[in-house]
């Protein structure tokens, strides 16, 4: 249930009031049901002083959550996030614009004051209840440096406090593996920040824009999934692993327009990243690599999608290319067989294309044919787990 409300005063105030009710109930078996409620409301006024350009906007924030759930010990947790918020956007000079915000986040979290971790080890939480409050701030800037050209640069923080099911959750998946709560879990905090350069460009009847952007990451204290122990059962949990950085580069173009008789649809990127450990100890880790690399990213990654349209007709073909996920969880590897033999065998990433025919029939019906995995590639997105091949789908689409 989604109801809002909005309201411009007399003086020019913009009034938001929105809200939101959200409930869920999975009755599972294997100890796996789980019962929700999430409350959120949120009270938003918003000024344009149109003289100078300025446009403030301030607001406060409140997310209530309560979980009754055997995913989570049988117990009953409740979360209250509370924010507010200013931010400021100004247009100067006709070419430049700025943009700077602050939020301010109190997290709270009620839940049993005991934390049942395995068969031989219960965490104690004084009275049930964690809680945490934090600022973030973050500044951009964008300016248009000719009639196609516009440079940008940005700073902004980051902060993420652990939810109910990466501190509390604990669940058998296999007779040998289970994933088990970490109350000790703890927020992780961060920066971004990024300097781009987007380029519109025509070619007859043909435009579109070609965008370039350098970024840095950090994130203190970053909360990842992990393997935590493996005797007597195999026990993955979330954890706190460290302080990481990545380093990286996007490069983007779009387009569209006339060519050969019909309408051209561009859209390509690659994006390529350096994703490492600030402090890398391999055992520690329980990384796969000997390199200094985050585990699970693709280094590179690049995706292509162009469509053809003419009349009642459309062909389309996408592709994207994955680089070798370098590091694993070095368990993986060691105890499921075959892991390590498939990924020394596909060190070189994979490709996938996609193709795709339609055409309308009518103004209300569409057939359409589909083909995914289209070089029937053999791959992995996780170990252990065979991606789907080559599939076909005959589509037909009727609008009354």
């Amino acid at each position: 249930i989604d109801p809002s409300v909005q309201y411009f005063d007399k003086n020019g105030f913009r009034h938001k009031l929105l809200g939101r009710y959200y409930s869920v109930h999975n009755n599972n078996s294997g100890n796996q049901s789980n019962d929700s409620r999430m409350t959120y409301t949120e009270y938003q006024i918003q000024k344009q002083f149109e003289r100078i350009n300025l446009v403030t906007t301030a607001g406060v924030v409140g997310i209530f959550n309560k979980v009754d759930a055997a995913l989570y010990n049988n117990g009953i947790y409740k979360t209250r996030n509370l924010a507010g918020y200013l931010q400021a956007d100004w247009k100067l000079l006709k070419r430049l614009n700025l943009s700077a915000g602050v939020r301010y986040e109190q997290n709270r979290v009620q839940s049993p004051d005991t934390i049942r971790i395995d068969a031989n080890n219960i965490q104690v939480i004084p009275n049930g209840e964690s809680k945490e409050s934090k600022p973030v701030l973050r500044i951009g800037a964008n300016y248009q440096i000719a009639k196609a050209t516009y440079l940008r640069a940005s700073w902004g923080q980051g902060y993420r406090y652990p939810t109910i099911a990466e501190k509390f959750i604990s669940t058998d998946f296999s007779t040998i593996s289970v994933v088990r709560p970490n109350p000790k879990l703890v927020s992780e905090t961060g920066w971004t920040t990024e300097i781009g350069l987007k380029q519109g460009f025509r070619v007859g009847q043909w435009q579109g824009f070609v965008d370039v952007t350098g970024f840095v990451s950090e994130y203190q204290k970053m909360m990842e999934f992990v393997l935590a122990a493996v005797f007597p059962k195999i026990a993955f949990e979330s954890q706190n692993t460290g302080d990481t950085r990545i380093k990286g580069i996007e490069f983007s173009v779009q387009g569209q327009g006339k060519l050969l008789g019909g309408t051209v649809t561009l859209l390509t990127g690659f994006t390529g990243i350096d994703p490492t450990y600030k402090v890398f100890d391999r055992n520690t880790l329980g990384s796969s690599s000997e390199i200094n690399v985050l585990k699970y990213r693709y280094r590179k990654t690049f995706k292509l999608d162009v469509e053809y349209a003419r009349s009642r007709f459309a062909a389309g073909f996408s592709t994207q290319y994955n680089s070798h996920m370098q590091a694993i969880d070095a368990l993986f590897e060691g105890a499921l067989p075959g892991v390590k033999s498939f990924r020394d065998r596909h060190n070189k990433g994979f490709n996938l294309a996609d193709l795709r025919l339609s055409y309308n029939i009518t103004k209300t019906l569409k057939v359409s044919f589909l083909c995914t995995n289209l070089r029937n590639e053999e791959y992995t997105v996780r170990p252990a787990q065979l991606e789907a091949p080559r599939g076909y789908t005959l589509r037909i689409d009727k609008k009354w």
